[in-house]
């Protein structure tokens, strides 16, 4: 059985909460990080209907952690999908 976690978690600590829940649980840790061009995530947040200041997007576009940050959090595997093609793989540490 697999849980999922929808979330933004930008922060570390948010991430950390995520993670101690997974442990106490016995289960595997996989984030899943999306690289999505800048310019393509303000053109996707112009084109909602609720939109956020572009502000917003550009500060948590600069936040995002890359997967050598995830896996020294303590996440057990990155899942790096390639915009736009699918899936890209597994990232193993």
């Amino acid at each position: 059985m697999d849980d999922f976690c929808d979330s933004t978690s930008i922060e570390a600590a948010a991430r950390a909460a995520l993670l101690a829940r997974t442990r106490r649980h016995g289960r595997t840790a996989v984030a899943i990080l999306f690289t999505i061009p800048l310019e393509e995530c303000l053109a996707r947040n112009a084109a909602r209907e609720r939109t956020v200041p572009p502000h917003v997007v550009v500060d948590m576009h600069a936040e995002l952690p890359t997967a050598e940050q995830l896996y020294a959090e303590g996440f057990d595997a990155v899942d790096h999908p390639a915009p736009h093609h699918g899936r890209a793989g597994t990232l193993r540490g």
